[in-house]
């Protein structure tokens, strides 16, 4: 190496540092979400509650898992089948927690400033109580994705490492 040069360690496509790599799909993880979208879709066109359940839980967490495969590819250490399963699955159950943590919490806070405050103020309880449940479900949302999102990675490391 000609003095003067500079040799780039990450090389073109910033193979080791996941940060300076573009984010990109495979044509498998496309085929995934396309048939997740349908299925979701599926399950709209039957219940629309359900279906937009369906979406809620499982279009974040292929995102997730189509992340955390990708993360994984960039780092140079491939992602095989049964860890795309584990990683989708656990995906899944993340978003589950969350939304189930998120409806908790806002009906707790609506029913019992509602069933408080409502006797005294009447209509205007209710709708502080569901103001102050949305603001608790909200919160309880931020704070259990923020917590429990990016964890994937980092535990699949700490396994493979080991």
């Amino acid at each position: 190496m000609a003095s003067g040069m500079t040799h780039n360690v990450d090389g073109p496509l910033g193979a080791r540092n996941p940060k300076s790599a573009r984010w990109t799909f495979g044509l498998g993880s496309l085929l995934f979400m396309i048939a997740q979208i349908a299925f979701c879709l599926g399950i709209l066109h039957e219940s629309s509650f359900m279906g937009i359940f369906a979406f809620a839980i499982f279009i974040p967490a292929c995102v997730r898992a189509c992340r955390i495969a990708e993360k994984r590819r960039v780092l140079g250490v491939p992602i095989a089948f049964d860890e795309r399963v584990t990683a989708y699955t656990g995906s899944v159950l993340v978003m589950s927690l969350a939304i189930f943590g998120s409806s908790t919490a806002f009906l707790v806070v609506t029913f019992s400033i509602g069933l408080t405050v409502g006797p005294f103020l009447g209509q205007t309880g209710g709708i502080i109580g569901v103001i102050a449940g949305l603001i608790a479900g909200g919160g309880m949302l931020v704070w259990l994705l923020r917590k429990c999102w990016a964890g994937g990675l980092k535990l699949r490391e700490k396994i493979t490492c080991a």
